[in-house]
């Protein structure tokens, strides 16, 4: 009797156990918000549901991801968190994956963009995407934060930032140490849903170049004439000593370089330099770090750049007044007026 108890305690626990499985919702058949495009994502936190958690073979491929990806690696390198949570979906253009916003616990603050077979129940591709993390030595701090946008067209593009500020206090603080760092890498999805690295172009050619630059979207004030003559007697004293010269108003973190036939010859991200000021110039030079020129007349503009090329300057850059700049251009500068010469 006592054995026939005991097996039929065992047989019922048994099926307990059976039952509570069933009653286990896969996190495939969950539902889940979803975002649509274009969107942004940033470090934001948000809080997981301990159900949302991943499976295993799903968080071993999102490890696996942030292990191995096409991009900038990561600056401040800390332990890949194990546990892993499915934050919300985006609105997929294709039916046969999914798209999935994936996000660790806790801190630094890890994102990832995955896609996954709905047939299979896999991953497809993953990305990291969200990065935050900081860190307060004796004598300086750092952070590093990565950011997402994507757009209608389901181009992806991470921003990464890195920061190294030390103390001013500090008696071993030598200018120049303190660094800053921008990098920005571009991804579109497939039609087979794999994250596909756009390669950033290479360029070989060495060039000196002056960029006059004015923010106008910043800007309360509109620019005058003074700027016309600034720009003209820039381009005319440069060209001839084969140093680029352009004016530039917009897209100063991807700031394209061009030669006087029109080519590329470089892309730049003079982003942190333009918001010190909202006009003025960026003077240039392949492997040598962009120099801030304030709007002035051209006269200090070219002082400042044989100083930055480390060469004497020449007779023919120390007069450019705006009455020179006049007479020269007077028979075809007579009938165009401000807004020609701007756009």
């Amino acid at each position: 009797m006592k054995k026939t108890v005991k097996v039929s305690v065992i047989a019922l626990l048994l099926l307990a156990i059976v039952g509570c499985k069933h009653d286990e919702v896969s996190i495939f058949d969950m539902e889940f918000a979803s975002m649509s495009v274009p969107c942004q994502i940033n470090s934001h936190s948000m809080e997981v549901d301990s159900a949302s958690k991943l499976p295993i073979d799903i968080e071993s491929s999102i490890i696996n991801a942030m292990k191995n990806f096409e991009g900038e690696p990561y600056v401040l390198k800390t332990t890949i968190p194990s546990d892993w949570y499915l934050l919300s979906k985006v609105e997929s253009f294709s039916d046969e994956f999914d798209i999935w916003l994936i996000a660790s616990e806790g801190e630094p603050i890890y994102k990832v963009l995955a896609t996954v077979d709905l047939s299979k129940r896999e991953v497809i591709s993953a990305i990291p995407i969200v990065y935050n993390v900081g860190r307060e030595m004796s004598k300086y701090v750092e952070s590093e934060e990565w950011s997402c946008e994507i757009d209608s067209l389901y181009n992806v593009v991470v921003t990464k930032t890195y920061d190294k500020l030390f103390s001013l206090s500090d008696e071993g603080y030598k200018e120049g140490e303190s660094k800053n760092k921008k990098v920005i890498d571009r991804y579109f999805i497939d039609s087979y849903g794999n994250f596909v690295y756009v390669e950033k172009p290479h360029f070989d050619i060495d060039y000196t170049a002056v960029i006059q630059f004015a923010d106008t979207a910043r800007m309360t004030i509109p620019l005058d004439e003074s700027w016309i003559w600034n720009e003209i007697a820039l381009h005319e004293r440069l060209e001839p000593m084969n140093i680029l010269f352009q004016t530039s108003f917009k897209d100063f973190d991807q700031l394209s370089v061009y030669n006087y036939s029109g080519e590329e010859v470089d892309i730049v991200d003079v982003s942190e330099l333009v918001k010190k000021n909202n006009t003025g110039y960026i003077l240039l030079r392949k492997g040598k770090a962009p120099e801030l020129v304030p709007y002035d007349v051209a006269t200090t503009c070219l002082a400042r750049l044989a100083t930055y090329l480390g060469i004497e300057m020449p007779d023919s850059w120390q007069t450019t007044t705006e009455e020179e700049v006049e007479e020269e251009g007077e028979s075809t500068t007579e009938s165009n007026t401000l807004s020609d010469w701007l756009w």
